[in-house]
């Protein structure tokens, strides 16, 4: 289950964003042994092949700094969500490693 959201980081009704999906995504991408030695929210690790939610948001925010563009409004809201569960995902998968480590 994901978790919970800021109020301002809760979606327009009228934009089709599935939080679950995100949540699950992320946390797919932090796993992934193919990038297990790489942060992933950056540009170095999307080029590398990962296409999780974070390597995604780091490419197109490069993108963006490079062209002056701005994001659009599902790309933005996104891009939200992505950051302000990144760092809940990394504590949640480290957790896990732990009990794991300590149940062998």
């Amino acid at each position: 289950m994901h978790p919970e959201l800021a109020a301002q980081l809760i979606p327009d009704s009228d934009l089709e964003i599935d939080l679950a999906t995100i949540w699950k995504a992320l946390c797919k991408e932090l796993l992934d042994r193919n990038f297990s030695g790489r942060t992933h929210n950056n540009r170095r690790t999307y080029d590398a092949g990962c296409r999780g939610p974070a390597c995604a948001k780091s490419a197109r925010e490069h993108a963006r700094r490079r062209t002056g563009s701005s994001p659009t409004r599902y790309n933005q809201s996104h891009d939200a969500i992505v950051a302000y569960w990144y760092p809940v995902a990394i504590a949640r998968v480290d957790e896990l490693y732990r009990n794991l480590v300590a149940s062998l």
